[in-house]
């Protein structure tokens, strides 16, 4: 009988650990294209168990966060590097340039355009009101 009890207990860890386990894939892997169905392959699971843990563990979708994380790392890509907009879109295996704007732009309500030019002018005025 206690065999039952610890085989129920290790299944529940289990079930817990999925969102973060597919959290932690996501944030290693944000250059790599990756959807559900990859994820439920690497996580060995299924899509409707997998997205209501992860509902549940983070209120958002899978989709969503995997956007949140390709999202901050081209803010990053966009304000460390000299590379142009349509590389950053390349570099984060999104499909198509325009595709990447989109998202971009519904997650921050700027182009990534913008999103550079807006990062790379606040420095300089903060050094002109300091002169």
């Amino acid at each position: 009988m206690q065999c039952f009890f610890e085989l129920r207990k290790v299944k529940k860890e289990s079930i817990v650990l999925l969102p973060e386990k597919c959290a932690h894939y996501i944030k290693n892997h944000v250059n790599q294209e990756i959807n559900l169905t990859i994820l439920t392959n690497v996580l060995n699971c299924s899509k409707s168990k997998l997205c209501a843990l992860f509902k549940k563990r983070y209120a958002t979708t899978v989709m969503q966060y995997i956007n949140y994380q390709k999202v901050k790392a081209a803010k990053k890509m966009l304000t460390d590097c000299s590379i142009n907009v349509n590389e950053v879109a390349y570099a984060l295996s999104f499909k198509t340039p325009t595709y990447f704007m989109r998202v971009f732009k519904k997650y921050t309500d700027m182009t990534p355009s913008e999103y550079r030019k807006t990062f790379n002018e606040t420095p300089k005025k903060i050094s002109k009101q300091q002169s």
